[in-house]
């Protein structure tokens, strides 16, 4: 399986503004796993895409 880069963006737990993430995922679902494990996710401002 190829790794692609997917980006999104999420709000923290903590509040703020959202971030902008990125990670290698070789799907969209992985990618989304790999930063709810990295970040504390209240919400998906916009999810995970590959460009």
């Amino acid at each position: 399986m190829t790794t692609q880069t997917y980006k999104g963006a999420i709000y923290l737990k903590s509040g703020g503004h959202f971030i902008s993430v990125r990670c290698e995922a070789t799907s969209p679902s992985a990618a989304k796993r790999i930063i709810e494990s990295m970040y504390d996710v209240k919400s998906w401002a916009r999810h995970m895409a590959s460009n």
